[in-house]
């Protein structure tokens, strides 16, 4: 209204930060569209970067968020099958895998 003081907020911009990475969002646990468990899939590139993976976690706020890295080191038989390594996380914590 003329006499309110302009301020800027600066806010960590994670959200564009993660579009640089692939992300698609499912429905995990149904056969069906917008049943089941939410659940988050990123590609990412970031070698296993934590930090990084927490942030988008929280800023995803489903139940799962899942990290797939493709691994530079070669397969144990030398082969052309590429290894990767799968992470998972909740909005406030990584989640062990059995």
């Amino acid at each position: 209204h003329g006499a309110d003081p302009w301020f800027e907020l600066k806010v960590s911009d994670i959200a564009r930060e993660s579009s640089a990475e692939p992300m698609l969002q499912c429905d995990a646990f149904s056969a069906e569209a917008c049943a089941g468990n939410q659940a988050a899939v990123v590609f990412s590139h970031r070698n296993g970067d934590v930090t990084w993976m927490q942030k988008v976690a929280s800023e995803n706020n489903l139940a799962e968020t899942a990290f797939v890295e493709r691994l530079r080191e070669a397969a144990p038989d030398n082969s052309k099958l590429s290894r990767y390594s799968l992470r998972w996380f909740t909005p406030v914590t990584e989640v062990d895998l059995c």
